[in-house]
C-alpha cells in the first residue's frame, strides 16, 4: 500500500491517474477523517471525482469556479480572477461577497460528497488544495 499524499495509477495504469489520497498528516487534509481521493477532469466535459466516483457538479458557476480553482491548483487565486471567470463582463455589484457565496455552496457540495477540506480560503482568494498533478491538463 502506497502512503497517502501519493499519485495513485489511474484506469490507464500509467502514473498520475485520478487523484491523490487526502487525509491525516496530508498537506491540508482533515485530521480525524480517512484519506479521499479527489481529481478534476477539464479536458472535455468538466469532471469531479471523489474516491473513484465521479460526483456531479450540477451549478455552471460552481463548474466554472472549480475549473478556476483546478487550473491553477495548490495556488491562491485572487477573487477578482474568480470573479472575472464566473460573470465575465458582467460582475456582480459585490464580487468579493458573491465568490463567498459560491465558495460557501461549493463547500456543501465537496463537504457531502466527503472531500471537506480542499478549498482552503486566503487573505485575497480562494486555494483547491490539491496537486496539480490531480487535473488531467497537467498530465497532458
Amino acid at each position: 500500500m502506497r502512503p497517502p499524499g501519493q499519485n495513485s495509477t489511474g484506469p490507464s495504469g500509467r502514473a498520475g491517474g485520478w487523484g491523490r489520497d487526502r487525509g491525516p498528516g496530508d498537506d491540508g487534509g482533515v485530521a480525524g477523517r480517512p484519506a479521499v481521493r479527489l481529481a478534476f477532469g477539464l479536458l472535455g466535459p468538466f469532471e469531479m471525482r471523489v474516491a473513484e466516483r465521479v460526483v456531479p457538479v450540477r451549478s455552471p458557476k460552481h463548474r466554472v469556479l472549480l475549473a478556476a480553482l483546478a487550473l491553477r491548483a495548490g495556488h491562491t487565486v485572487p477573487v477578482r480572477e474568480l470573479a472575472e471567470a464566473v460573470w465575465g463582463a458582467a460582475p456582480p455589484k459585490n464580487p468579493r461577497r458573491a465568490a463567498q457565496l459560491a465558495v460557501v455552496r461549493l463547500r456543501a457540495l465537496l463537504d457531502e460528497a466527503g472531500a471537506a477540506g480542499v478549498i482552503v480560503t486566503s487573505a485575497d482568494g480562494y486555494l483547491l488544495d490539491l496537486s496539480p498533478a490531480d487535473v488531467d491538463i497537467e498530465r497532458f
